[in-house]
């Protein structure tokens, strides 16, 4: 979801291959290395002034990170270890893990919990099932809707940390889309940083990282779109990123006017609730973004999603308040479509 626009800063571009399409672009102070993983564009900007050795570093790293998320975490790929796991998933006949799969389920668990279960990585059969009979502008049959919501909830998955993950109904599914791209965010970041950079911008589909200050000696800079309105004039806010992670969950991208059996019309979004079991409406007055700020992108990533199920911002600004009793150094604006903006600045500013 390309949710965040940053302030352009590159004007000349070379290019490069890998297993990848990737480019870069070049000014006096920044190297810009673009490119596309898994069908998602990416970008990551360091000093220009590094070395042809760092530089080769600098891509091996990028290529390493998006070949083992791609091999562990996205379930478009059969032979990742997330796709052996959906396909071989058992009722209550654990499957062991490898320890860095392993470690990520216990944070998604985490991440769950926290949310109260408005963040949950098995809705993509009902997503997708939506998605189908909106290309055919209607909403799905009741018999297949009822069928799709029995194998959605994380309450269907057992998560033993010395055995493993088994599940309590057979077409459960695991869909770590909506975090593996913070989390790729992160891990390029900080294995960067590892390398010894000290000035990094990371974002790819829109979550963005930051370490350190721009080389030119200011803070990495972006603004938050107004529903998706490239304009910086219209943001909803201009922010340093002041070596924290950013993402934004939104309504806007994907909008379906369905009729449902009856002849009635309803708009609707590709952002199923979890708990409802339903595509989140359209509203004047709902929620259209919320755009988070915290230290690790796939948790922002996560919260951002969480906080778009509420059906109006005071309900989802006071839940972030709740939150940040657990992550202080959280931040989020929160737009509805009506226009009303709910910022909750972070509770430490020391953090």
């Amino acid at each position: 979801m390309r949710k965040l626009l940053f302030i352009p800063l590159i004007i000349a571009l070379f290019l490069l291959s890998t297993w990848f399409t990737q480019e870069s672009a070049e000014t006096s102070t920044v190297l810009k290395i673009r490119g596309v993983a898994m069908t998602v564009p990416y970008e990551v900007q360091v000093p220009f002034q590094i070395n042809q050795e760092e530089k080769k570093e600098v891509m091996a790293t990028i290529e390493g990170v998006f070949q083992e998320v791609d091999q562990k975490y996205n379930r478009w790929n059969p032979k990742s270890e997330i796709g052996f796991l959906n396909d071989h998933m058992q009722i209550e006949a654990p499957i062991s893990l490898s320890p860095s799969l392993l470690q990520f389920l216990k944070e998604t668990d985490y991440l769950v919990r926290l949310s109260q279960n408005r963040f949950d990585p098995t809705v993509e059969p009902l997503k997708q099932l939506w998605k189908n009979y909106a290309a055919l502008g209607v909403t799905p049959p009741k018999e297949e809707l009822e069928a799709a919501k029995q194998s959605v909830g994380w309450e269907n998955i057992t998560l033993d940390h010395d055995l493993g993950i088994s599940t309590k109904n057979s077409d459960t599914r695991i869909d770590l889309d909506g975090i593996a791209k913070g989390y790729a965010v992160d891990l390029i970041l900080e294995r960067l940083s590892q390398n010894g950079l000290e000035s990094i911008y990371v974002e790819w589909g829109g979550e963005i990282r930051c370490y350190g200050q721009h080389p030119e000696g200011r803070p990495w800079r972006i603004f938050i779109s107004r529903m998706g309105d490239p304009d910086p004039e219209h943001a909803i806010a201009t922010i340093d990123l002041d070596q924290r992670a950013l993402a934004t969950s939104g309504d806007y991208n994907q909008i379906w006017n369905l009729k449902t059996p009856e002849g009635d019309e309803i708009e609707v979004c590709h952002i199923i609730d979890p708990i409802s079991k339903e595509p989140l409406k359209i509203r004047e007055d709902g929620i259209s973004s919320v755009s988070v700020l915290t230290r690790k992108c796939f948790v922002a990533d996560a919260l951002a999603t969480a906080a778009m199920m509420f059906e109006r911002g005071e309900e989802a600004s006071a839940w972030v308040q709740e939150v940040q009793k657990e992550i202080p150094d959280l931040e989020t604006w929160i737009f509805t479509r009506n226009g009303k903006l709910f910022h909750n600045p972070r509770v430490n500013h020391d953090l």
